[in-house]
């Protein structure tokens, strides 16, 4: 009878130890899976940012590559540089003694910036606008397409011609020299910076 009692309870406490450690294993398992879920999920949370990142920057790389060549057109045209009227006061004279223009008079007033709503100017831009006006006479009509050309090939800016007015005269002047018109024209120079900050902000970007 003690013989039996003994092998039951050894048996018993055998079962017992094995359902113990078996739900224990179970247990562990469980939380090993959890786990595991847990990083899987981490690491395709890191791998959609990863690949969201790569998009965003094919993206900039495609954007940078499809104005690069108009930045620097721009940029060689002289947008983003000091303003320099002497240039233009130089190249004024210059082709009016080419052209044997006489009576050519200019004026350059104050460079402004521009904020009015007509432009859409970026938040990250400051744009500047210098207005030159002339008056002078003219041999023939091509002359004035001539001051302008000469003057947009300046790497003073980006050139806008807001007005011109041809008058004809056919008049002679003493000395020979022949005018037929005389024009009146506006013209603005266009000048742009990055505004106080943006420069630092967008090297730190790269």
């Amino acid at each position: 009878m003690n013989i039996e009692y003994y092998l039951l309870r050894r048996r018993l406490i055998t079962f017992l130890t094995v359902s113990v450690i078996s739900l224990i294993v179970v247990i562990a398992s469980v939380i090993l899976l959890n786990s595991k879920q847990n990083s899987n999920a981490i690491m395709e949370g890191k791998i959609q940012s990863v690949h969201a990142n790569t998009n965003k920057l094919m993206n900039d790389a495609a954007l940078i590559e499809a104005y690069q060549a108009d930045y620097d057109i721009i940029s060689s045209r002289g947008f983003y540089s000091e303003e320099n009227r002497l240039s233009w006061i130089e190249q004024l004279e210059k082709t009016a003694s080419r052209l044997h223009l006489n009576k050519l008079q200019y004026h350059i007033d104050p460079q402004q910036q521009v904020l009015d709503s007509n432009h859409n100017i970026p938040a990250s831009i400051n744009l500047f606008k210098s207005t030159l006006s002339f008056d002078t006479d003219l041999v023939h009509e091509g002359d004035l397409v001539d001051i302008v050309k000469d003057l947009a090939v300046l790497s003073a800016g980006l050139l806008s011609v807001d007005s011109c007015k041809i008058t004809k005269v056919g008049e002679r002047l003493v000395g020979g020299s022949d005018y037929n018109f005389t024009a009146s024209c506006e013209l603005s120079w266009y000048k742009a910076n990055y505004r106080e900050g943006m420069a630092e902000q967008m090297s730190d970007g790269v």
